[in-house]
């Protein structure tokens, strides 16, 4: 699992059922963000098993902020829609324009509160805090794209390698796929049994 910190994208959302979800749902509708170029639209972000920051605003009229949430999350497309599943929460601000924000954090995902005339905006966002990067346990620090940091996570008894062009969790199955590109036919049998020679030497 990686975190894709190099590209900025925006989305208007809605609450769904799930409490950790959000559809999304591009911004051809939006007013300060309206746009129809998919460079820009949130739900274009989306690769399988990759995390992204993202960046959840409350808003009036795209101008007024009541609420904010900065956190991780995955893209996931279910019956060919697109949505934010929220998994960690770096911060939470409620913003109140007489008192001023007040700053929080949680460990579970909360409710999002949507006053009547407020709307939902979804960001990606490069984290200012680099501790950020380490939201992920066990996982380090890569770049796929230039000027940026996408932290890998890495599960048991896997390795870290490039496949498809991507920095990623290796597992056996796809190292052996990795070991036997060019390979066919009498090769294979042949790289077969060096790799046999070589284990049973191994085991002496």
């Amino acid at each position: 699992m990686t975190i894709n910190v190099g590209k900025m994208r925006v989305s208007a959302a809605e609450k769904t059922k799930e409490i950790d979800s959000l559809l999304l749902l591009g911004c051809e509708n939006c007013k300060v963000y309206k746009s129809d170029n998919p460079d820009v639209d949130l739900r274009n972000l989306y690769e399988p098993e990759k995390n992204i920051f993202y960046k959840i605003a409350v808003t009036k009229n795209e101008l007024l902020n009541s609420y904010e949430e900065y956190g991780v999350g995955e893209l996931v497309i279910k019956k060919e829609q697109v949505f934010l599943k929220r998994k960690n929460i770096l911060k939470i601000l409620n913003i109140h324009h007489v008192f001023g924000a007040t700053e929080s954090n949680s460990r579970f995902v909360p409710e999002i509160d949507v006053p009547e005339d407020h709307s939902i905006l979804v960001f990606s966002y490069l984290p200012e805090d680099y501790r950020s990067l380490f939201s992920l346990d066990h996982s380090v620090i890569c770049s796929e794209d230039e000027f940026s940091a996408n932290p890998v996570q890495l599960q048991e008894n896997t390795l870290l390698g490039r496949l498809n062009n991507r920095l990623q969790s290796i597992d056996q199955n796809e190292l052996w796929s990795i070991l036997l590109q060019g390979y066919n036919g009498k090769d294979l049998q042949k790289f077969l049994q060096k790799f046999t020679e070589v284990k049973n030497e191994d085991t002496l």
